[in-house]
């Protein structure tokens, strides 16, 4: 387990160029940093505990059924394999070897996060991002993936 600050504030994913084409996405209009792109910004009152929620979830049958798994990792288990009954390890796997998170502490995180979201090109927020060329086509898949989750278990 990582250890972050349990303090409130944004976070920020960053994905490489081999991770967004294994996931199918566009970033050439993402914000670059150290050749990698921003996909996905979220916000925490307990940054520790929000990311290690998405570093570590479960996807236990239980979480599928009642919604409570990472968006972030449901919507890498739509991207990645369709199903988050058996994408764990896949994800757990993508995430340590294609993606990098920053944070930012600070007390405005719900307008931070707000902000942020309408200033950069994220392709895998989906709250407050409607207007995002690939929010429809992400949103289907994710849909898609849970209910093929459902029926596995």
């Amino acid at each position: 387990m990582e250890n972050f600050p349990s303090l409130s504030g944004v976070y920020y994913w960053y994905v490489s160029k081999n991770g967004a084409e294994k996931l199918g996405i566009d970033v050439s209009e993402c914000l670059k940093e150290n050749d990698m792109f921003l996909v996905y910004i979220g916000l925490a009152k307990n940054i520790n505990e929000r990311l290690n929620w998405h570093l570590n979830d479960s996807h236990s049958h239980s979480s599928i059924r009642s919604g409570f798994v990472s968006t972030l990792r449901q919507t890498l288990s739509a991207l990645l394999v369709g199903n988050m009954v058996s994408s764990k390890e896949i994800v757990d796997e993508f995430l340590r070897k294609e993606m990098k998170v920053r944070y930012e502490v600070c007390e405005d995180y719900e307008d931070r996060e707000s902000k942020l979201i309408k200033e950069h090109n994220l392709p895998l927020n989906i709250r407050g991002n409607r207007s995002h060329p690939f929010y429809s086509t992400l949103k289907k898949l994710r849909k898609k993936s849970k209910q093929t989750s459902l029926g596995m278990i």
